[in-house]
């Protein structure tokens, strides 16, 4: 095989030129086979340089389309959601999800329909529920912060509920009723701190509630927080009594040990609670494990015209009351029992990389520790 024929081949394969135009298919296949002359060859890779610089000014780079049985080597997908139209010929793909969980990542510009994929996505699960009857079935929780998804309601055979900060969502401070309190509360408190930038101050954070949960159940000792069996019936304070014990110098000496993270602790504490208007006005919250999974309900979280922080919060604490539950009691399937959909997650992203340093946000632990917990993630963001 020739110098002209040699790079006429490279040139195909590497900018994958015979899946792109089809001419090329033919031409790869018959250089390859030694049928083409170098004369013929060299004449080619004037049209090949020319397709190949225009792969380069584009920046397209996508690996070929897959074929039908790559594509469906482990069997049909569960739900269809559109067409190959690059494979010769086009293939209907979809999304595999009953056998196991599988994160997605939707990823599109403004208008690009990162929504209307996802919208399928969820329309796609109700339906296959209802199909199912007897079969355990995969509930979702949808955080929209457009909001899209609201209409859902009406749409789906399944039932849904609508939470709203500003309407009928209260989060209280307590976590599943089956898990030791000082396991929650060491995961809430990172969460809260991350979220209004004192990571600092969660140790001192995680004492002042302690020390109310105890003061506010009779009978509570602190060893006893170790144990599961105390969280059942447990009355948490709520943030507001939390803010006012900090405010008190004479307690927040003994929990800090510098007073001005105490002092920011407070003016964070503050402006969260003022950000946040009545959402965490409460003593015990939503128990997304009772209220929603044990109902056997999807969920919308309506989280519009919503500080970004504290939509992050919202999400951390519904990640977090169902994954430390499954974490604690063991848990572990090859089913999808839960999708998580957080749309317009970009701004999530940002936060994780900048406030929890270790890399474990509650979205982190979803993706890394979800799938044997039955959790999956469809995140949608604008960009990489």
């Amino acid at each position: 095989m020739g110098r002209y024929s040699n790079e006429l081949i490279n040139i195909i394969k590497r900018y994958r030129l015979d899946f792109r135009y089809r001419r090329w298919k033919q031409h790869l296949f018959m250089a390859e086979e030694g049928k083409y002359s170098e004369g013929l060859c060299m004449v080619l890779l004037t049209q090949a340089r020319k397709d190949a610089k225009e792969v380069e000014d584009k920046g397209i780079f996508l690996w070929r389309p897959p074929d039908e049985s790559e594509l469906y080597a482990e069997g049909k997908p569960d739900i269809e959601v559109g067409t190959v139209v690059e494979a010769d010929p086009p293939l209907r793909c979809g999304l595999r999800f009953k056998d196991r969980p599988r994160n997605l990542l939707v990823v599109g510009g403004a208008g690009g329909g990162k929504s209307v994929l996802c919208r399928k996505i969820c329309m796609e699960i109700d339906s296959l529920n209802n199909l199912n009857p007897n079969e355990k079935p995969t509930l979702l929780i949808i955080i929209d912060p457009k909001p899209d998804y609201l209409d859902l309601k009406d749409s789906f055979k399944g039932n849904v509920k609508l939470f709203s900060p500003h309407d009928n969502l209260k989060i209280g401070l307590n976590g599943p009723p089956d898990v030791p309190p000082s396991i929650w509360i060491g995961q809430l408190t990172m969460s809260i701190a991350a979220r209004i930038g004192l990571i600092v101050s969660r140790t001192c954070l995680a004492a002042i509630i302690m020390r109310l949960l105890v003061s506010l159940n009779p009978g509570l000792h602190i060893k006893d927080l170790e144990d599961a069996s105390v969280a059942k019936d447990l009355t948490w304070p709520p943030l507001s009594m939390v803010l006012e014990i900090a405010k008190k110098k004479e307690i927040l000496a003994i929990y800090s040990s510098k007073g001005d993270y105490g002092k920011t602790l407070i003016q964070a504490l503050d402006g969260l609670l003022y950000d946040s208007e009545s959402l965490f006005d409460c003593c015990n919250g939503l128990d997304i494990n009772k209220e929603i999974i044990e109902a056997k309900s999807h969920c919308v979280f309506n989280v519009s015209i919503t500080p970004s922080y504290i939509r992050h919060l919202i999400t951390d604490i519904a990640i977090n009351q169902v994954m430390i539950r499954k974490l604690h009691l063991n848990y572990k399937c090859d089913h999808t029992d839960e999708v998580f959909l957080i749309d317009e997650c970009d701004l999530l992203v940002e936060s994780d990389v900048a406030n929890f340093s270790d890399g474990m946000s509650p979205l982190d632990m979803l993706h890394r520790l979800g799938r044997e917990l039955g959790l999956m993630s469809i995140v949608s963001i604008s960009g990489i």
